[in-house]
């Protein structure tokens, strides 16, 4: 909006509301032709500042019904961090805002506040308890498929009547082909690491612990086998890693080739959802910063857990850099089964 008209006599752009020009000192107010001046140039603001409300009330309205529409989907999973989110979105409409200002003497800077938290806490706990129940889901398939399985063995036992003594051996499985055989010209490094007498002794427990992966319910068929370097120790044990057909991934040490304990799957050796590791990578992000005060996360903070059973957490966020300028970043956090975990900060 602009304030400013022409002197008649000199031309010179002065404020609507001075007695006279500062230029020629020419009293405007007696100038031809100042005074609908001055009430077009105070018609033009008016319209321009209500074109500039309707446009800030369309954007905030637009911004409601997107937020309603997450809302809705929300409400699938959860009724209500659903109306939670319903709740927050309504604070955005401008009609709401005036009422609460009005009546309650809140402030806009207060509803902002107030809008962010229960859309961030609706969103976010309704994800959180959509994996639940994912998980529940799942459970309850697996139980079942169990239940069924027992029952096939119930039956199967009890239609055969042929002494016990009469029945066949079971014959163990070759794996051999899933194992990758170590010799001295296709992995000349692991070798020299190890020496010939350790490789013999890996390639004949690699069947071994494939054959232990086998087993067990959670992998439907063993696809491929090899020594892990991350995880073994030349000359002192050895530890493999067999992965499944259905994306599975289990590793099987030397010392577990011996005993009756189940091989637990990487999928199930970081417990709880993946959302609660969102304050653990918060954290870890922060530490790497200038200003760990500064930082602020965006809405959109995404939390899985890959097929290897690493928990990944991605977010958004603004930090201020060293220089104290406040700049749009973007972080990757890993959390390992092997209990290594790591926070790679990206600029956007």
């Amino acid at each position: 909006m602009t304030n400013l008209v022409k002197c008649a006599d000199c031309g010179k752009k002065v404020s609507i509301n001075a007695h006279s020009c500062p230029k020629c000192g020419s009293i405007l107010s007696e100038q031809t032709g100042f005074h609908d001046a001055k009430q077009k140039l105070i018609q033009n603001n008016e319209r321009e500042q209500k074109r500039t409300e309707d446009n800030k009330k369309f954007l905030s309205q637009l911004i409601a019904v997107i937020v309603g529409f997450f809302a809705f989907l929300v409400m699938f999973s959860s009724v209500f961090f659903g109306l939670i989110m319903f709740a927050g979105a309504a604070l955005i409409m401008p009609s709401v805002r005036k009422l609460l200002a009005e009546k309650y003497l809140i402030s806009s800077r207060a509803l902002n506040w107030i809008s962010f938290i229960l859309i961030a806490v609706g969103f976010f706990s309704g994800i959180g308890e959509t994996d639940i129940q994912e998980q529940e889901i799942a459970l309850e398939d697996s139980q079942e498929a169990a239940n069924d399985i027992s029952v096939k063995d119930i039956d199967v036992s009890q239609s055969q009547n042929v002494d016990e003594g009469n029945q066949p051996k079971p014959v163990a499985k070759d794996y051999s082909h899933v194992a990758y055989e170590i010799t001295e010209s296709g992995y000349p490094k692991t070798y020299a690491r190890w020496g010939r007498k350790w490789i013999d002794d890996i390639n004949s427990m690699m069947p071994l612990a494939v054959q232990r992966v086998a087993e067990n319910p959670r992998c439907d068929a063993p696809e491929a086998a090899d020594l892990s370097d991350n995880r073994s120790s030349p000359k002192v044990e050895a530890v493999f890693y067999v992965d499944c057909s259905n994306g599975e991934r289990f590793y099987v040490s030397q010392n577990e080739l011996s005993n009756t304990t189940p091989i637990q799957a990487e999928s199930d050796v970081l417990s709880g959802q993946p959302s609660e590791y969102i304050k653990p990578c918060q954290e870890m992000v922060e530490a790497q910063l200038n200003y760990p005060s500064s930082f602020n996360a965006n809405i959109g903070t995404n939390a899985f857990k890959g097929t290897s059973g690493n928990i990944v957490v991605e977010m958004s966020f603004t930090a201020k850099n060293a220089l104290g300028a406040e700049l749009p970043q973007a972080a990757r956090c890993v959390f390992g089964t092997n209990g290594e975990n790591e926070a790679v900060i990206t600029n956007r």
